[in-house]
Parts: structure tokens; C-alpha cells; sequence
């Protein structure tokens, strides 16, 4: 029996890091994971290592390990996946746009959790003016936009939308939602699992 080819989109990379590491192994880069599938390998096999570590108010230091990462990236996949609504084998996919000035953390989980559910994620800079948002969204075809929730990027938001519809009166106006909160994806006591959300 001929073994399948694998689905090898580049060479693999020369094994540099984690030589050493007894807490991180490399997922296989031959093609045999999608890229929601590479987040649920380190749940896996990379338990005891660190992906963010970060200072509290009070001073002290949190450690976020990939099991815990990976938990809240499910969390924001099943959040955004209830806004959306989106049926796979209806449509084409949902352009996701995130406009926020959001901390590190909850955004790389946001927007990889965009990834994971099989949607575009398109980040826009909040530095760009009403204008050129409102470009952004008519060409990319924005479907629903997640917004920070300060008080500059609600004003931001309702001044694209305005250019939206005088500009572009054909453009339907994009779904609006606020951006995800580091609390709402940590969630310390509860645990949102992998088999809830379909990656």
C-alpha cells in the first residue's frame, strides 16, 4: 500500500528552538495539521509551557500556559461564532474586521479565534481615519466588525458608518460588536472545551 503524500506547503524549517526545552515540543510542520488543529496539538503536548506572562495590577506575575490559551481561544471561537451565526455550507466567508486598541493578550486570542472558526479576520488600525475605514469596509466586504469599547472608537465607528452610507449607499452596514475583554475569554473557574466549538 502507497502511503499518501502529505500536503507539504513549504520545506520544513530548520529544528533551531526548543532543542533543549523539557516544557515545549514543535508541532509537525509537514502539513498533516490545518492551523486550528496546530492550537489543539499544544493543548495537547505542550502542557507545562508558558505563552504569556504578564504583571497584575496588584504587581504580581501571571503566567498563561498554553492549555490555558488554548481554552480561552475556544471561549472567543464560541462567543464570536454566537454573534455571527454563520452556516458553513451556506455562503461564502464572513469578513471578521476588529477595530480596537485592545491589550496583546485578548487580541492574538480574538483574532486567532477568528482564524480557527473559518473566518477572515481583518484587523484595522484605529489610527486610521473615518475615511479610509469606511474604504476598507466596501472593499474587503466586511461583514461584522468588532469594536473597542472606549469612547474614541465608538466615535471612530459611527463616523465610518456615516461615511459608509453616503459614500457607498449600496455597502449593507457591517454587524457591530464589542471587542472581547480579557475577561471574557479567561474564564478562571470554568473551562469552555475543545468539543463545543468545531475547528
Amino acid at each position: 500500500m502507497v502511503a499518501a503524500p502529505s500536503l507539504c506547503l513549504l520545506p520544513p524549517p530548520p529544528q533551531t528552538q526548543a532543542r533543549s526545552s523539557t516544557t515545549f515540543r514543535p508541532p509537525p510542520l509537514d502539513g498533516s495539521l490545518t492551523f486550528p488543529q496546530m492550537y489543539s496539538w499544544h493543548l495537547e503536548h505542550t502542557p507545562d509551557y508558558r505563552l504569556f506572562v504578564y504583571v497584575r495590577e496588584d504587581g504580581s506575575v501571571k503566567t498563561i500556559y498554553w492549555p490555558e490559551a488554548v481554552k480561552a481561544i475556544y471561549t472567543a471561537a464560541h462567543i464570536i461564532g454566537n454573534r455571527i451565526q454563520w452556516i458553513s455550507y451556506t455562503s461564502e466567508r464572513p469578513v471578521i474586521a476588529i477595530l480596537a486598541a485592545s491589550d496583546t493578550i485578548p487580541y492574538f486570542i480574538t483574532l486567532t479565534s477568528i482564524m480557527c472558526t473559518n473566518y477572515i479576520a481583518f484587523p484595522i488600525s484605529p489610527r486610521n481615519s473615518a475615511t479610509a475605514i469606511a474604504h476598507l469596509i466596501n472593499a474587503v466586504g466586511v461583514k461584522h466588525i468588532l469594536v473597542g469599547r472606549e469612547q474614541s472608537m465608538l466615535d471612530l465607528i459611527r463616523d465610518t458608518l456615516e461615511i459608509l452610507k453616503s459614500q457607498y449607499p449600496s455597502v449593507p452596514a457591517p454587524a457591530l460588536s464589542p471587542m472581547l475583554l480579557f475577561e471574557d475569554l479567561f474564564l478562571w473557574t470554568e473551562a469552555t472545551a475543545n468539543e463545543e466549538i468545531s475547528l
